[in-house]
């Protein structure tokens, strides 16, 4: 079981790595900012270290985006256009190492929770690491970032939705995401720590 989680972490790490420097190879340096390839990192570095906390911070970030991701994907697959207009960017023309870099969005989830059960949730509190981040990143993106790039989707919502006061719904949002996810783990027994 060690062995696979070794592979999962520098797999995390490889494809978090490749989108930041492919991003700066395809000329678009603000792109290294998304969350995702950060927290691919991040996650990598977690679950090699055996690392609860920084693991699960990561996993309250992006699970349930991803989720909303994939559903999207597998959407436009069936039915030949996107439900929430997320993964419309994957079907149009672009390179191809782009492609297979963005389709980390498919296998992270699932890879991550394998690596949760064999390391086991030792704190419940990653959700406060979690929020410090993602508000940081929130400012680093408005500060560093055009609205016309969109990252983080931090200047207007990247789903078919809009909203009033929308930083402060993205902040609610990302709350709630974070809380949710961590409830959620923590309370899923194969996934706790046997005292």
């Amino acid at each position: 079981m060690e062995k696979i989680q070794v592979i999962i972490g520098w797999l995390f790490i490889l494809f978090g790595t490749a989108a930041i420097i492919n991003t700066i190879y395809q000329g678009n340096p603000p792109q290294i900012l998304w969350i995702c390839y950060s927290s691919l990192i991040l996650l990598g570095i977690g679950i090699l270290t055996k690392n609860s906390l920084l693991t699960l911070s990561q996993m309250d970030i992006i699970m349930i985006p991803l989720i909303i991701w994939t559903i999207d994907f597998i959407f436009f697959l069936i039915s030949g256009h996107s439900f929430f207009g997320i993964v419309d960017y994957f079907f149009q023309e672009g390179p191809l190492i782009s492609k297979i870099i963005t389709l980390q969005h498919l296998f992270t989830v699932p890879l991550a929770l394998l690596a949760v059960y064999i390391t086991k949730i030792k704190t419940k509190r990653a959700w406060i690491v979690s929020f410090i981040q993602v508000s940081f990143i929130f400012l680093i993106t408005r500060l560093l970032t055009s609205p016309a790039n969109n990252i983080n989707c931090v200047y207007k919502s990247c789903i078919n939705f809009s909203f009033k006061h929308y930083s402060i719904m993205w902040f609610v949002t990302m709350f709630v995401i974070i809380c949710t996810t961590n409830l959620m783990l923590s309370k899923i027994k194969i996934f706790k720590n046997k005292f």
